[in-house]
């Protein structure tokens, strides 16, 4: 009876591992083809806090976001 249990709580265990790295590199893969952040997201955020970006400024910014997230 105890061995049922037990292995129910194991298999459980492993299908939340399984299901916490299965859902992190999937989330990587879509955040790589699909960079949720462009160059009109970062003018609105900076004009936001009070800053005119440059599109020098802008292009930089996101540049140094894509290195960070690849």
């Amino acid at each position: 009876m105890y061995y049922i249990i037990t292995a129910f709580i194991i298999g459980i265990i492993i299908g939340v591992i399984i299901g916490f790295f299965g859902a992190k590199m999937w989330l990587q893969k879509i955040l790589k083809n699909n960079f949720p952040i462009n160059e009109e997201f970062i003018d609105t955020f900076l004009s936001g806090i009070g800053k005119t970006p440059t599109k020098k400024q802008t292009k930089n910014i996101l540049e140094k976001l894509k290195k960070e997230f690849k």
